[in-house]
């Protein structure tokens, strides 16, 4: 999920001499939004649903199941099976995600208020799951599973990479790049500009299962992967499973869903409403207990996913002193909000939120709620990490949001 733009992707060194105009361009963007959509009213309530499958190759005779690396030869199939379709049938968009054995699948047209169209979800999943199995060959198939069991394992796609972590992108042992998509527009140089600002490579340790065969203390053997392990144990945790690489967390699959409210305020009202809903969903949801295959204490995916995609320095995690008038930063920017957003939620707001005070300012001198200029002014403490270089500095006249997204 994300907005998929096309063109020269700056290096995270050009974006860091850019990043407070940039910052500035995004709040610009937002008041315009603001101001356009602030008496908007009656808008039909929409949603739509985005779901990511992931592809795998069964080998029978030796008893192996492995990732399918077919999603960029898969893409422009359905694309053009699609628009074959008559205007009477249903039509799926089918879009390109950060690794190469993930397929994402979205209705062309939002469902809909009434109580039929909630009747349509089902059907409508079991068509997209359809168009692809009847694309791919024998033994290939189209699965809804959150985590591949043995994702990072060794021989774990189809085919076999070979990895080489000193000149990968993301340093890692147990990715090789070209898991990632070769036709995704900003997944590799998003990898290379996390790690750079971060300035260390991805480390996510999970905590191992311990059953009656589990080792005490539980330390892995990396040599499997040609290094020694003694050179990893700065990042590697006695009784942990190890990840080190922001594929192990976008390389899941997940469902996403998209709202149109009524109105603005309606908007901040259902975000709202879903806070407290959401974690509840995440713990029924939870299907992710077994990491590169090992068995692991945790069941769910959404701390993988925050831990790899955490670009903050050591300064921000508060393990060094700040500089150069920094926010210190509680967690990744994949992470559970911190903030309702409704005025009439704020008194809910039990939580110190860091903000840029200048950003604050500027939004509440442009009328914009107390409420939701915090929420808006602790989103951009963050830098931006992508940044395209035909974007980069907005035309006269211009009204896109490129920067705000």
């Amino acid at each position: 999920m994300g907005l998929l733009t096309e063109g020269r992707q700056l290096s995270w060194e050009e974006i860091k001499s850019q990043r407070e105009q940039i910052r500035q361009y995004g709040v610009d963007q937002f008041i315009y939004l603001y101001k356009i959509f602030e008496n908007r009213k009656h808008d039909c309530f929409s949603w739509g649903d985005e779901v990511e499958f992931t592809l795998v190759r069964f080998d029978h005779a030796n008893k192996k199941v492995q990732l399918l690396l077919k999603a960029h030869e898969l893409l422009p199939t359905l694309s053009e099976k699609n628009k074959e379709l008559s205007e009477n049938e249903c039509h799926i968009v089918w879009h390109p995600e950060a690794c190469n054995y993930v397929v994402e699948g979205v209705p062309e047209k939002p469902y809909g208020f009434l109580p039929i169209h909630f009747n349509t979800v089902e059907a409508n999943m079991k068509l997209r799951r359809q168009q692809v199995q009847n694309i791919l060959d024998k033994d290939e198939y189209i699965l809804n599973i959150s985590a591949f069991p043995r994702l990072g394992s060794p021989a774990f796609t189809y085919p076999i990479l070979k990895n080489d972590p000193l000149n990968s992108v993301e340093l890692s042992l147990f990715f090789p790049d070209d898991v990632m998509s070769p036709v995704h527009p900003r997944t590799r140089q998003l990898a290379k500009n996390l790690i750079a600002r971060r300035k260390a490579k991805i480390s996510v340790n999970i905590p191992i299962y311990p059953d009656t065969n589990t080792t005490k203390p539980f330390r892995e053997d990396l040599s499997i992967y040609g290094v020694d392990s003694a050179d990893y144990t700065v990042n590697c945790l006695d009784d942990h499973i190890h990840l080190d690489s922001s594929s192990s967390g976008w390389g899941c699959s997940c469902l996403q869903v998209t709202f149109q409210a009524e109105c603005l305020e309606e908007c901040g009202f259902l975000y709202d409403q879903l806070i407290p809903l959401t974690p509840i969903m995440l713990a029924l949801s939870a299907a992710c207990p077994i990491w590169r295959g090992y068995l692991a204490d945790i069941d769910c995916r959404w701390k993988i996913l925050c831990e790899s995609a955490d670009d903050r320095t050591l300064e921000e995690q508060g393990l060094k002193p700040l500089k150069n008038d920094r926010f210190t930063i509680k967690k990744s920017r994949f992470a559970s909000t911190d903030c309702y957003i409704s005025e009439s939620s704020s008194k809910y707001n039990d939580i110190k939120v860091v903000v840029d005070q200048k950003i604050f300012k500027k939004l509440i001198s442009n009328d914009i709620d107390e409420t939701l200029a915090q929420h808006i002014a602790h989103i951009f403490i963050r830098d931006p990490l992508v940044i395209l270089e035909e974007q980069l500095h907005p035309k006269e006249g211009e009204t896109n949001t490129y920067h705000f997204e």
